[in-house]
């Protein structure tokens, strides 16, 4: 496929996505908009490497240019997420915007306390929630996110690469029914949708009992 295809600047992706979402929207008033989980990579590659780009600043002169800069431009029309490894740069957005804010957590933990003060939420590696990766021994992760204030969007559920001592049921079961995260990226979301409208039901049939 070597030179048949454009690389998309991320301007037009945004303009794409936007466009999209108002022409199905006006087919389908019910339709809930495509929104965007924007990954923003290593800070300090873009300072050596690019004579000293701010990328934090790029991304968010990107954004305003497509008229997405905050939650009451992108509401209705196409909801952002921007997330990151880089805690300087999620530092830099949270001065210029409200749009949420996710920093991503591996081998390097911040306090939840100091995250709260320029972020809303955290995305840990999915292992993180549990203990010896058994999802039947819960870590004080979620609870202690929580209290910070802080929603929880762990990385990377992969059917094909379990990294937990369970199936993909059972691990979905897991995190939404027992209310440990807010959201799961994954690279099988057709899979992760089909069982969360089965959990949905599960979860109604639960109310109804209770009720």
């Amino acid at each position: 496929f070597d030179g048949k295809f454009d690389i998309p600047t991320l301007y037009e992706v945004f303009h794409f996505i936007v466009e999209e979402n108002k022409r199905i929207k006006a087919i389908n008033p019910s339709f809930t908009p495509t929104g965007i989980f924007l990954e923003i990579k290593d800070r300090d590659f873009y300072m050596n490497e690019c004579n000293g780009i701010e990328i934090g600043d790029c991304i968010f002169e990107v954004l305003k240019s497509n008229n997405l800069s905050n939650k009451e431009e992108t509401e209705g029309i196409c909801p952002i997420t921007i997330i990151s490894f880089d805690q300087k740069t999620l530092q830099l957005l949270s001065t210029k915007t409200d749009l949420m804010l996710n920093q991503l957590l591996w081998k390097e933990f911040y306090p939840f306390e100091e995250i709260a003060k320029y972020a809303q939420a955290i995305g840990p590696s999915l292992t993180k929630l549990y203990k010896e990766k058994n999802i039947l021994l819960k870590s004080d992760l979620a609870a202690n996110a929580r209290t910070a204030g802080l929603r929880i969007y762990p990385w990377t559920l992969r059917d094909d690469d379990l990294k937990l001592k369970a199936n993909s049921e059972e691990i979905h079961k897991s995190i939404f029914l027992e209310g440990l995260i807010d959201g799961i990226t994954t690279d099988f979301p057709g899979k992760a949708k089909a069982i969360l409208d089965l959990l949905k039901n599960e979860i109604g049939k639960l109310n109804k009992e209770s009720a």
